[in-house]
């Protein structure tokens, strides 16, 4: 016959066992983002087979913050781009799409700017893609890291 003792003992490593399996899911947040155009027209776009690396930009401490360029019509300037992302372990795939109408003969350059949260890690590639309809560009694959 178990005792009481023995029984409460059992049931306490039960419940810390499924405290301790659920800690990580449970307490720690999930990862959000928030992606979107930053500002107009940047210029005109230069038509280059490579972007500029200087047109990669991050931060990384508590969160990371990550500018990048990508090309589209001038017209109109502003809300030209739909944004989505995955987070596939130590990988971020941001892809862009251009959806505005294209009503002038100019290209321009475009800043996305885009912000992390809760990222658990502390290094990741970062790969920025241009979607199309017929195709997906990489523009950018970075590796960032966070700093201290």
């Amino acid at each position: 016959m178990i005792s009481t003792s023995n029984k409460f003992l059992a049931l306490t490593f039960i419940v810390a066992a499924i405290f301790i399996s659920c800690h990580d899911s449970a307490l720690q947040p999930e990862t959000t983002a928030k992606i979107y155009q930053a500002g107009k027209c940047n210029g005109t776009a230069l038509f280059k087979s490579a972007q500029d690396d200087s047109c990669f930009v991050y931060s990384f401490s508590n969160v990371l913050t990550i500018d990048f360029c990508v090309n589209g019509n001038c017209c109109p300037d502003s809300n030209r781009f739909t944004s989505s992302y995955t987070l596939n372990n130590n990988e971020i795939t941001i892809k862009v799409k251009d959806t505005a109408p294209n009503l002038c003969k100019c290209m321009c350059r475009y800043t996305i700017h885009s912000e992390f949260n809760d990222l658990k890690l502390e290094s990741y590639r970062v790969i920025c893609i241009s979607e199309t309809n017929d195709e997906n560009k990489v523009l950018y694959s970075k590796l960032v890291q966070r700093k201290l």
